[in-house]
């Protein structure tokens, strides 16, 4: 199953998805500017995409139940929504600097909220390499083979963390609170999704 669409100027996918993926070099996940794999589980099902970047063109292949979700909301994972003209690059010498720094960064929406929470979780108080090193570990332990050509694994579904014990985190050099903590958002996995589908209003009154 296949996509392409344009964005000018085109992404930098490592810049935008480095910090989503656990690093640029993550061994399930790899990742270079103008081409790159991402597993992730959607309302469909698993998918697997591979982009690759020519000029203004992005062309997307998909794999798996969830191929159609993901190539669907593809714009939105490549940041189609941001307005780089809208960066304030003449008030000030840094911002201009920074511009051109992080030039073809664009704010990726993924609509996965657990998928996103966990690694936010393991990288509190520790170092990155700690942070990556314990994702790592937890996938290989606990996660699946996505679809598709590449040897890429997927995040383990909430309910296989919602099941397990501070027990089952600790040879993985996971801490005890991060561990429960997962376990916690794991559980209510369902209903932080719904949540984030609301404006915040909404999810207030919630």
């Amino acid at each position: 199953m296949k996509r392409t669409i344009t964005l000018d100027p085109a992404p930098d996918l490592r810049l935008t998805f480095g910090h989503l993926h656990g690093g640029t070099t993550h061994p399930h996940r790899p990742l270079g500017r103008s081409e790159g794999w991402r597993a992730s589980r959607t309302p469909e099902g698993a998918a697997t995409l591979h982009l690759l970047i020519d000029g203004v063109r992005i062309d997307a292949t998909g794999w798996g139940p969830g191929a159609e979700w993901a190539l669907e909301h593809l714009p939105d994972l490549l940041g189609a929504r941001d307005d780089p003209t809208s960066f304030p690059t003449n008030s000030h010498r840094l911002m201009r600097e920074l511009r051109k720094q992080f030039f073809g960064l664009r704010i990726a929406r993924t609509e996965q909220v657990h998928e996103a929470l966990v690694p936010i979780i393991l990288g509190q108080v520790v170092t990155r390499t700690e942070a990556r090193r314990a994702e790592r570990r937890l996938i290989e332990e606990y996660g699946e083979d996505a679809p598709g050509p590449e040897p890429l694994r997927l995040q383990p579904e909430p309910a296989v963390l919602a099941r397990l014990k501070y027990e089952d985190f600790h040879p993985l050099g996971i801490a005890r609170k991060k561990a429960l903590l997962i376990i916690e958002v794991s559980r209510r996995a369902a209903r932080l999704a719904e949540i984030a589908g609301m404006d915040s209003l909404t999810a207030e009154k919630r």
